[in-house]
Protein backbone atom coordinates (compact mmCIF):
# COMPACT_ATOMS: atom_id res chain seq x y z
CA UNK A 1 0.00 0.00 0.00
CA UNK A 2 2.94 2.47 0.89
CA UNK A 3 4.16 1.96 -2.58
CA UNK A 4 1.31 2.42 -4.49
CA UNK A 5 0.83 5.72 -2.07
CA UNK A 6 4.73 6.62 -3.15
CA UNK A 7 3.84 5.98 -6.83
CA UNK A 8 0.62 8.12 -7.13
CA UNK A 9 2.93 11.21 -5.21
CA UNK A 10 5.82 10.96 -7.28
CA UNK A 11 3.32 12.21 -10.02
CA UNK A 12 3.15 15.98 -10.66
CA UNK A 13 -0.16 17.03 -10.47
CA UNK A 14 0.65 19.81 -13.42
CA UNK A 15 1.91 17.26 -16.11
CA UNK A 16 0.95 13.74 -14.82
CA UNK A 17 -2.19 14.24 -13.44
CA UNK A 18 -4.14 11.40 -14.97
CA UNK A 19 -0.91 8.87 -13.99
CA UNK A 20 -1.70 10.61 -9.92
CA UNK A 21 -5.41 9.30 -10.39
CA UNK A 22 -4.71 6.26 -11.51
CA UNK A 23 -2.01 5.41 -8.75
CA UNK A 24 -5.38 6.61 -6.09
CA UNK A 25 -7.87 4.17 -7.94
CA UNK A 26 -5.56 1.28 -7.40
CA UNK A 27 -5.37 1.87 -3.77
CA UNK A 28 -9.50 1.93 -3.55
CA UNK A 29 -8.96 -1.65 -4.95
CA UNK A 30 -5.89 -2.90 -3.40
CA UNK A 31 -5.82 -0.73 0.04
CA UNK A 32 -8.26 -0.92 3.34
CA UNK A 33 -11.36 1.22 3.51
CA UNK A 34 -10.06 4.11 4.88
CA UNK A 35 -7.08 4.19 2.59
CA UNK A 36 -9.74 3.89 -0.26
CA UNK A 37 -11.92 6.66 0.88
CA UNK A 38 -8.85 9.16 1.42
CA UNK A 39 -7.37 7.95 -2.05
CA UNK A 40 -11.00 8.54 -3.83
CA UNK A 41 -11.33 12.21 -1.98
CA UNK A 42 -8.02 12.79 -3.35
CA UNK A 43 -9.35 12.49 -6.72
CA UNK A 44 -12.91 13.01 -7.04
CA UNK A 45 -12.24 16.80 -7.78
CA UNK A 46 -9.88 15.84 -11.17
CA UNK A 47 -12.63 12.97 -11.97
CA UNK A 48 -15.57 15.67 -12.50
CA UNK A 49 -13.68 17.62 -13.64
CA UNK A 50 -12.97 15.35 -16.75
CA UNK A 51 -16.24 13.48 -16.46
CA UNK A 52 -19.58 15.19 -16.25
CA UNK A 53 -22.12 14.21 -14.71
CA UNK A 54 -24.28 13.40 -18.13
CA UNK A 55 -21.40 11.57 -19.69
CA UNK A 56 -21.61 7.62 -20.53
CA UNK A 57 -17.99 7.42 -18.28
CA UNK A 58 -20.01 9.01 -15.11
CA UNK A 59 -22.94 6.91 -15.64
CA UNK A 60 -21.55 3.14 -16.56
CA UNK A 61 -17.80 3.21 -14.95
CA UNK A 62 -17.75 6.24 -11.55
CA UNK A 63 -21.52 5.63 -10.44
CA UNK A 64 -21.12 2.12 -10.65
CA UNK A 65 -17.86 1.43 -9.10
CA UNK A 66 -18.70 4.71 -5.90
CA UNK A 67 -22.06 2.69 -5.43
CA UNK A 68 -20.78 -0.57 -5.62
CA UNK A 69 -17.32 -0.21 -3.45
CA UNK A 70 -18.85 1.74 -0.92
CA UNK A 71 -22.48 -0.65 -0.74
CA UNK A 72 -20.07 -4.08 -0.43
CA UNK A 73 -17.20 -2.35 1.88
CA UNK A 74 -20.10 -1.17 4.37
CA UNK A 75 -21.91 -4.64 4.30
CA UNK A 76 -19.05 -6.07 4.77
CA UNK A 77 -16.36 -4.16 7.41
CA UNK A 78 -19.49 -1.90 9.04
CA UNK A 79 -17.20 -1.90 12.19
CA UNK A 80 -14.68 -0.11 10.11
CA UNK A 81 -16.75 2.64 10.54
CA UNK A 82 -16.67 5.56 12.52
CA UNK A 83 -20.26 6.22 13.39
CA UNK A 84 -21.73 3.18 11.63
CA UNK A 85 -25.52 4.31 12.53
CA UNK A 86 -24.90 7.62 11.10
CA UNK A 87 -23.67 6.78 8.18
CA UNK A 88 -26.02 3.77 7.67
CA UNK A 89 -28.44 6.47 7.38
CA UNK A 90 -27.14 8.37 5.49
CA UNK A 91 -25.81 6.09 2.89
CA UNK A 92 -29.30 4.70 2.71
CA UNK A 93 -30.60 8.18 1.98
CA UNK A 94 -27.24 8.81 -0.22
CA UNK A 95 -28.52 5.20 -2.59
CA UNK A 96 -32.15 6.83 -3.26
CA UNK A 97 -30.70 10.31 -4.76
CA UNK A 98 -30.60 10.53 -8.61
CA UNK A 99 -28.20 9.25 -10.00
CA UNK A 100 -26.36 12.56 -11.45
CA UNK A 101 -26.03 13.49 -7.65
CA UNK A 102 -25.56 9.75 -6.07
CA UNK A 103 -21.54 9.58 -6.58
CA UNK A 104 -21.27 13.08 -4.33
CA UNK A 105 -24.27 12.12 -1.70
CA UNK A 106 -22.35 8.52 -0.94
CA UNK A 107 -18.79 9.99 -1.07
CA UNK A 108 -20.57 12.74 1.21
CA UNK A 109 -22.50 10.10 3.84
CA UNK A 110 -19.35 7.62 4.28
CA UNK A 111 -16.76 10.94 4.86
CA UNK A 112 -17.89 11.00 8.85
CA UNK A 113 -16.52 8.04 9.17
CA UNK A 114 -12.97 8.23 8.24
CA UNK A 115 -9.99 10.54 9.25
CA UNK A 116 -9.03 12.96 6.27
CA UNK A 117 -5.75 14.20 8.07
CA UNK A 118 -4.27 16.01 4.95
CA UNK A 119 -7.23 16.18 2.75
CA UNK A 120 -9.45 19.09 4.53
CA UNK A 121 -9.62 21.21 0.64
CA UNK A 122 -10.56 18.18 -0.70
CA UNK A 123 -13.13 17.38 1.61
CA UNK A 124 -14.49 20.91 1.79
CA UNK A 125 -15.06 20.49 -2.58
CA UNK A 126 -17.33 17.34 -1.57
CA UNK A 127 -19.06 19.43 0.47
CA UNK A 128 -19.56 22.39 -1.23
CA UNK A 129 -20.41 20.26 -4.62
CA UNK A 130 -24.31 20.37 -5.32
CA UNK A 131 -25.49 17.15 -5.93
CA UNK A 132 -27.51 18.39 -8.78
CA UNK A 133 -26.63 18.07 -12.58
CA UNK A 134 -23.27 20.44 -12.18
Amino acid sequence: MQELRELAHSFDTATQQELRVLAYLAICMAGDIEAAYCALLASIEALFSWFRVDSATYSKVLLPFVEGYWVDAFQRERFRFRCPELVATELDAALRAEPRGRVVAILRAVLPAFRISGLESAADWLRRKSTSND
